[in-house]
């Protein structure tokens, strides 16, 4: 699996490449055509349709990272939402005015059943360890 998932990275990177270079090739001027001699390959590249394939690329990856987009914030919306209903699980109020982080909310001071009464006892009955 991981020969796979390499070999299609290095394809990617010579394709990648590749339109480098093809978008590279009309920036030579006319003035230094005369210095070589025009084969098929540059033929066929000054043949092909690149300022059309830039921009259905660039439409392309336009199109799909606004959908990633989209995706991520579907995604963030239903982490919300889990994180809330957790809260609220746990007795915790889901409006937000809690905090995850310690620290974060300030500390109730404990209820009269909690107070320690007279011989290290706690009027509830449980003793303090």
């Amino acid at each position: 699996m991981y020969d796979l998932i390499l070999q299609l990275v290095f394809m990617a990177g010579l394709g990648a490449m590749f339109y480098l270079v093809a978008r590279a090739v009309p920036r030579v001027s006319d003035g230094e055509a005369h210095l070589y001699q025009h084969g098929k390959l540059d033929a066929w590249l000054g043949s092909l349709p690149l300022e059309q394939v830039d921009a259905f690329l660039n439409s392309s990856l336009e199109k799909a990272l606004r959908k990633a987009k989209i995706g991520v914030l579907k995604v963030d919306n239903l982490v919300t939402a889990y994180l809330n209903k957790v809260k609220s699980a746990n007795g915790k109020p889901a409006n937000g005015n809690g905090s995850l982080l310690a620290g974060g909310m300030a500390e109730t001071p404990p209820s009269d059943e909690t107070k320690e009464g007279e011989g290290g006892e706690r009027k509830n009955g449980n003793r303090n360890i």
